[in-house]
């Protein structure tokens, strides 16, 4: 279910009513040479997109490609000049200043780049700040502040003076107080750009661990391509004239490009460090007949298109694998119990491939995947990573 949903929207600033800049657009024209002829300056252009419940998307793009007016767009800190903005089904770009501030305090808080703390408070009084601002009481509002501190990893240090702190903490400080008034939506512009990359890389641990647990909607704004596909369920990459170039996943960014500006952006990325292991799997047969023989095997696999089999238990414990490609230089008489290698070990579909190499490495078997409910969902082995990492998938 969709809790954004943003459609043909465009963003003209200096925009008069009699312009001709649509006539421009439609004509490709570039924002420079709009500039020059009408004085508009065209910050996005026909941008469409949704945002599931529960998802982490982001919106990547190198500075000037309106990530950041797009946001603003989104909560309305500024009215967009064409299209429509929805949260929940809400119209939020027509809605009267009530309404508008009501979807903010209600469903939204927002995280910046700069950490926008007030130094001469404490970190509690930071954290509360919005809580106040709502009229939530006193007693409730330290309740809800000190758990949110408690999230971020920043417990006992509560009466710190927020000037006492690193940048790092800072930010935590500011993400704390988002979750503090827990809204459905988290929206993140640029939040760890500021921070040194050490600390920004705790930060977007530290941001997928709060996630995992609270499954909010977060829209994250950010010019850097490895955080975008670290912390991304999807990426929307915008080029430099607000247009959108490609919504995906991130192992689609990295696999299949659409063009060549995303090409370029990609090329230097590590696939096996970005690739998870659900988008490469294959289908695989599971077999509870220690006795079947290789023929039937052989015959159940051509029948349904899968590439590896795995004996399991009648507790479904797996107890050997094989894939389909071995199984074809084996005796057709045989029985499967004798030909599965025995030293299967499995990994969660959600792990990446970096993850994955050192296991396969370790065995002859192919490994067995497994989705978060534990369930059996894909098998995966040496050659099937080679053709991906030698750009065969």
């Amino acid at each position: 279910m969709a809790e954004i949903e943003v459609k043909n929207l465009y963003k003209i600033f200096n925009h008069s009513a009699n312009s001709q800049v649509f006539n421009y657009i439609k004509k490709g024209t570039s924002k420079e040479k709009i500039k020059e002829k009408t004085g508009e300056i065209v910050a996005l252009r026909d941008i469409s997109f949704s945002v599931n419940k529960g998802e982490t998307f982001v919106i990547m793009g190198l500075s000037g490609s309106g990530k950041s007016t797009l946001i603003r767009c989104i909560n309305r800190l500024i009215d967009t000049s064409y299209g429509e903005v929805l949260i929940d089904g809400e119209n939020i770009s027509t809605a009267d200043a009530k309404k508008v501030r009501k979807i903010r305090r209600d469903k939204m808080a927002m995280v910046f780049q700069r950490f926008a703390i007030l130094p001469n408070r404490d970190i509690l009084s930071n954290v509360i700040l919005g809580l106040e601002i709502n009229g939530v009481k006193k007693e409730k509002s330290i309740q809800k502040g000190k758990q949110a501190i408690n999230k971020v990893g920043l417990k006992g240090w509560e009466y710190s003076l927020a000037s006492e702190l690193s940048g790092g903490m800072q930010q935590r400080v500011g993400l704390a107080r988002a979750l503090a008034t827990d809204p459905d939506i988290l929206l993140m512009d640029e939040p760890f750009s500021a921070l040194d990359p050490l600390i920004r890389n705790t930060m977007q641990q530290e941001l997928l661990r709060i996630q995992e647990e609270m499954k909010k909607t977060i829209l994250f704004i950010t010019h850097d391509l490895a955080e975008a596909l670290k912390i991304g369920d999807r990426i929307c990459i915008l080029d430099d004239q607000g247009k959108i170039l490609q919504i995906d996943s991130p192992e689609n960014i990295v696999l299949n490009p659409k063009n060549s500006f995303i090409e370029k952006f990609v090329k230097d990325i590590d696939k096996e460090k970005v690739i998870r292991v659900e988008s490469i799997m294959e289908k695989i047969l599971l077999e509870n007949d220690a006795n079947t023989s290789v023929k039937k095997i052989k015959e159940k696999l051509a029948n349904q298109k899968k590439q590896m089999v795995f004996l399991i238990s009648s507790h479904n414990k797996i107890k050997g694998g094989i894939t389909k490609e071995e199984l074809k230089k084996q005796n057709e008489n045989a029985k499967l119990q004798d030909v599965v290698h025995n030293n299967v070990k499995s990994i969660e579909c959600k792990e990446t491939i970096n993850k994955t190499l050192p296991l396969l490495l370790q065995t002859s078997a192919p490994l067995i995947i497994y989705d978060a409910k534990g369930s059996y969902v894909g098998g995966i082995s040496q050659k099937t990573i080679s053709k991906m990492l030698g750009g065969e998938h």
